[in-house]
């Protein structure tokens, strides 16, 4: 029987369903981007003969796999990189605000990612940023920045350092460690 072959909302790519851990991510993708167990793939004409993933990459994956590869001076430049864009965006004060009730004065606030949801939305009314941020070095908390003003700023749970680096791929630890060394 042949298995059921289902669309990565990441990646793009077919798997086969029930080899990740995650309902909506193929195997590589949950463990880029959480951090679950990757598959050993075994790659047979351009897919995996396990999990059916077929090498495709998003474009947050790719750079999450290239962080792997950066030194630890080009990562304090992408950080570096990251303040500068969330500092930039015209809503920074409204998530200041927002950050200012989730956690103790005085305010600590790193970005860890700052990118638009969709590329081709970018600068329009439909534009909508998702900006995560580490606050006070002690709680993860992701950001929904939408670009029309009459739609406002919203969070996500915040998480507990511990909780998202446990939770964290391999990539997002070494942020972290680096912005904890600094």
């Amino acid at each position: 029987m042949k298995p059921e072959v289902v669309i990565c909302e990441e990646c793009k790519s077919n798997y086969y369903k029930g080899t990740s851990e995650m309902m909506y991510l193929c195997a590589e993708c949950s463990s880029v981007l959480i951090g679950y167990p990757r598959c050993e793939h075994s790659m047979s004409d351009g897919r995996c003969r396990k999990c059916g993933w077929d090498g495709s990459r998003s474009k947050l994956t790719a750079h999450l796999m290239q962080r792997h590869e950066m030194s630890d001076d080009d990562l304090k430049d992408e950080l570096s990189d990251l303040k500068q864009k969330m500092e930039a965006l015209e809503r920074y004060q409204e998530v200041i605000a927002l950050a200012t009730t989730l956690v103790t004065s005085p305010l600590d606030i790193v970005a860890l990612r700052c990118e638009w949801r969709m590329d081709e939305y970018a600068k329009t009314d439909d534009g909508l940023i998702d900006l995560q941020v580490l606050l006070n070095r002690e709680v993860v908390v992701k950001f929904e920045v939408p670009n029309h003003k009459d739609e406002e700023v919203e969070h996500a749970e915040p998480a507990l350092l511990e909780d998202y680096l446990d939770r964290g791929s391999s990539s997002m630890s070494r942020q972290i460690e680096q912005i904890v060394s600094t």
